[in-house]
């Protein structure tokens, strides 16, 4: 009896078991295996900013994620401070997403020979396509995330008559995706629509009012939505020394992040018509501009502005763009994610019968205006690191598997059967190769950054022994210090940068007043308990030449040397 009711419980339930069990497996062999990292310090800060680390009190504005969410977030440390909150809500993210995309999947097919047959191929292409940013968490990489997965579920809802209240739930992931990284979900828009256009095209009257009125009226939910929480995040920074810390923010990241810094040999006139000398040009390109009160949101929108002004103009760099575009293509270069969308392809081409030729030629046809569009822009702009490629693959890929899985179900027939035994049998290839892939990229990045840890380690252990002094760090040296999601956690109170994203916003502020000080300069100056961390391997002239430009003369001495590289010097200025 017992039996039968086991039986019938998981005839019940076959979806969610199968998809729940495989991902609980998985994430439990992930963290024994590797543990979960985050991929880069901006996620350490902003853990440690809404967390309390950073200030001493769980802050609710950051400048990364919006308002809201970074609201929710501080308020869960409040009262519960000692649980990794945001760590594990990255983490949630990537198991949800996946669950869901796998759940979806098995949902869609009611034969259990086909459900079972699918299973394994599904199973292994999300594990091989997911497993380095599993392991690696990166916000915005869970935003991209969030997003392609909203996507996937669009085009895989069979229920297109109430499709209206079915997609609540896609609009909260995409919002969720735009509370995290705003900046990614404006990337992913036009994915969603090429998503949306073809469950329209599926409709057996296109052209109807009704359906007019339901895919706009998404449409404008999704933009209603998104509008409401910008203007919210608007109103939280409102106040004038957060307008002024955004207007530096900004020009920080169009001169870091797409133009560079202008050197200063070849720009003399330049800096002396706006009064930069060139020890601020060194602060400025060593990222310890912190150093200096003078550089304000003014100075560095100037440079900004400048630096945009002498790049190429915007066909030279459309034709780059092109260049470039044409280049990734035809050379593979971002494998493997690559290798993903062009089984993508091959699957919308083997998806194609007679009933939905036309469909299929529109969708893949505007996908691939979509993608080309997007990826000339992030070309042309400068700005590709993976935490953005990777997302965009992701988008790509799942709404041609989410395509060629629709297609599949609605044709469950002998006119399909040998597309989807060839379509299964690529999946499978694939989901073998890139697990193993990913397997070695993850043990090739968690070796790096176990070794670039050591020095953060050893820092952070340090800091915490002795809690009344104040260690600045230059920027370059910590650049790839990182830290373990679920780990303990040392207060961070009396460790800062001397530049980076958050330097000159009133929460950098609030913490150097805590110590007393105005500014670095000022620490440096006045107090015998501020020391400077920096690599070994790199030269303190900078440090010299600053106090020597305000007339004064400086002794640093190296204090300690700690593993990994970092030295302690402490600065004694007549």
């Amino acid at each position: 009896m017992n039996l039968m009711k086991i039986k019938r419980f998981f005839e019940k339930h076959e979806n969610c078991i199968l998809a729940g069990g495989l991902l609980l497996m998985l994430s439990i062999v992930t963290a024994i295996r590797f543990d979960y990292y985050f991929a880069l310090n901006d996620d350490v800060f902003i853990k440690d900013i809404i967390s309390g680390l950073y200030t001493g009190t769980p802050e609710s504005r950051n400048n990364q994620m919006l308002y809201p969410l970074s609201l929710f977030f501080s308020l869960l440390y409040k009262v519960f401070p000692t649980v990794p909150w945001y760590g594990g809500f990255l983490w949630l993210c990537h198991y949800g997403c996946l669950f869901l995309i796998l759940y979806r999947s098995l949902k869609l097919f009611e034969n259990k020979k086909i459900k079972r047959f699918i299973y394994l191929p599904i199973a292994l292409v999300l594990c091989g396509m997911f497993l380095e940013h599993l392991v690696l968490m990166q916000y915005t990489v869970t935003s991209g995330l969030l997003a392609a997965t909203a996507l996937f579920l669009l085009v895989t809802q069979q229920d297109r008559e109430h499709l209206w209240k079915r997609s609540i739930p896609y609009i909260g992931l995409a919002c969720l995706a735009l509370l995290l990284r705003s900046e990614m979900l404006l990337l992913m828009l036009p994915f969603l629509c090429v998503a949306g256009l073809y469950v329209w095209s599926c409709e057996k009257q296109i052209f109807e009012i009704a359906h007019f009125k339901k895919y706009f009226g998404i449409i404008a939910c999704l933009l209603g939505v998104v509008a409401g929480m910008l203007i919210i995040d608007g109103l939280a920074y409102r106040g004038e020394e957060w307008k002024e810390f955004r207007r530096f923010f900004d020009a920080r990241t169009t001169l870091y992040d797409y133009t560079g810094v202008p050197l200063f040999e070849m720009n003399e006139t330049f800096y002396e018509t706006n009064n930069i000398g060139e020890i601020q040009y060194k602060l400025l390109d060593n990222y310890n501009y912190g150093l200096d009160a003078g550089i304000d949101a003014a100075m560095m929108e100037n440079v900004a502005e400048y630096a945009e002004g002498i790049q190429a103009g915007f066909f030279e760099r459309l034709k780059m763009g092109l260049v470039r575009y044409r280049y990734r293509i035809t050379n593979m270069d971002g494998a493997p994610y690559c290798l993903w969308a062009i089984v993508g392809y091959v699957l919308l081409a083997l998806a194609i019968h007679k009933g939905n030729k036309w469909r299929i030629i529109f969708t893949g046809g505007m996908l691939l205006v979509v993608r080309s569009v997007v990826w000339v822009y992030i070309l042309m702009t400068n700005r590709i690191p993976d935490r953005i490629t990777h997302p965009l693959y992701f988008a790509e890929c799942l709404l041609l598997v989410a395509v060629f899985i629709t297609e599949l179900h609605a044709g469950q027939d002998k006119r399909v059967r040998v597309q989807v035994g060839l379509g299964l049998t690529v999946l499978l290839l694939m989901g073998l190769f890139g697990l193993g892939n990913g397997i070695k990229t993850t043990e090739e990045q968690i070796v790096q950054i176990e070794e670039h840890n050591v020095g953060n380690a050893a820092l952070m252990e340090y800091s915490a022994q002795h809690p009344d002094d104040f260690f600045f760090m230059d920027v370059y040296s910590s650049i790839y210090f990182t830290e373990k999601v679920f780990t303990r956690q040392y207060p961070g109170e009396n460790r800062e940068l001397l530049g980076g994203w958050i330097c000159n916003s009133p929460l950098y502020d609030k913490k150097l007043q805590a110590y007393g000080m105005a500014s670095a300069e000022e620490g440096f100056a006045r107090y015998d308990n501020v020391f400077l961390v920096q690599s070994e391997e790199s030269t303190t002239d900078w440090l010299v030449a600053y106090y020597e430009s305000k007339g004064c003369r400086i002794k640093i001495t190296e204090e300690k040397k700690l593993d990994g590289g970092l030295v302690i010097y402490s600065l004694k200025i007549n």
